[in-house]
């Protein structure tokens, strides 16, 4: 995933939550809001009363507001108007007239009417504010909760970026180490068994079994080879050949024979003698005796150990069967071993399928090799 594209997911996944939440916020304080400005409309009123009233010269008082429209009455005649256009002079006038205060409410307008003594006379006064000025506050309030939204989105997801860079940056330098440990094991372990076999014909022993330990030599130095491979998983296999599949079997079943005798177990091949498969033989060779060393790990003493080879429609199908124990944990084997793990892997950089199941007392691994 690009670091554009991460930064998106990021922003969106703080900014809706964030968003929503001050828009839910901007909904359940609309009214509220309202409150608000009736409460200020009537203090407004009441301290424009205060002032006139203590005004002497009641007439010659001129009180210049820009928030609110006001019109002033002295028994029943006009004395004053501020902000008051002609189209709702006459509205005010007859709300003027009336006898009741308190809140009143126009399709325009929130005002607060009433009466109080000026110079000894009946006066009623008539605050106004426009309906307009009460939205534009509201979104005024939503729209800086949504550059709110915004801004914290955009900080979090920088912030989110940065930390996922430097995990990137951690794991690329803990992946070198590692390929670089894989090298030197690759070399210390080779050296010594490359001594070993070039002497192997001084060990005094029969010939059947220094040709067992000649291949268990040869099988391990092509092991550590691989320690590169493990280190590397990810890449693409680079040895591809066409070979006889089962020939590859049976050279792995010749290999295990011989070290099955503490257990008992018998290693038997079934099916077809020849089924050509390409792909590359050594990762194959790896994914196959990974799934054999599983099956002889936890196969019931005195049993066998079934590998039969089978063509199906689109896949070249090859079946490891083994009884198993009571007692096994084979399939916690499954869920945390390292070498299924790398069986899971190989398999699917050569674009094979890896199943299991288990059925009584028997434990059956699939392998599914593709035609080509």
């Amino acid at each position: 995933m690009s670091v554009l594209k991460l930064f998106f997911l990021n922003f969106f996944k703080f900014f809706i939550p964030t968003s929503f939440f001050f828009v839910m916020l901007w909904f359940i304080f609309n009214q509220e809001m309202v409150k608000l400005e009736e409460e200020y409309l009537t203090e407004a009123t009441n301290n424009m009363i205060k002032l006139l009233s203590a005004d002497e010269d009641l007439l010659n008082n001129q009180y210049i507001t820009s928030t609110y429209i006001m019109m002033l009455i002295k028994d029943r005649s006009i004395i004053g108007a501020v902000n008051v256009k002609n189209s709702d002079f006459n509205t005010f006038k007859s709300m003027l007239e009336e006898t009741s205060d308190g809140l009143k409410e126009s399709s325009k307008y929130l005002i607060y009417t009433k009466s109080f003594l000026c110079n000894k006379s009946k006066c009623r006064i008539l605050l106004a504010l426009p309906k307009e000025r009460i939205i534009r506050r509201k979104m005024i309030l939503l729209f800086s909760a949504l550059i709110s939204s915004v801004f914290t989105s955009f900080v979090i997801a920088i912030l989110s970026i940065m930390n996922v860079l430097g995990q990137v940056r951690w794991y690329k330098l803990y992946s070198e180490r590692l390929k670089k440990m894989a090298v030197y094991i690759s070399h210390e372990i080779k050296t010594p068994l490359s001594i070993l076999l070039l002497n192997l014909q001084n060990v005094n022993v029969d010939e059947n079994t220094k040709i067992v330990i000649q291949k268990a030599i040869n099988r391990i130095i092509k092991l550590t080879a691989k320690l590169k491979i493990i280190a590397n998983i990810d890449i693409k296999p680079t040895n591809i050949s066409r070979f006889n599949l089962m020939q590859l079997i049976k050279d792995i079943v010749d290999f295990y024979q011989h070290g099955l005798q503490i257990k008992n177990l018998i290693l038997k091949t079934e099916g077809l003698n020849h089924v050509e498969v390409q792909t590359d033989y050594e990762l194959l060779y790896s994914l196959i005796t990974n799934l054999i060393d599983n099956a002889v790990k936890y196969a019931k003493e005195n049993t066998h150990i079934v590998l039969r080879l089978e063509k199906g429609e689109k896949y070249v199908n090859l079946s490891i069967t083994n009884v198993i124990g009571e007692d096994s944990n084979l399939m916690e084997e499954l869920s945390y071993g390292v070498g299924l793990s790398i069986v899971r892997e190989v398999a699917k950089n050569l674009g094979i399928l890896v199943n299991f199941h288990k059925s009584n007392d028997k434990f059956v691994s699939v392998i599914k090799i593709p035609y080509t």
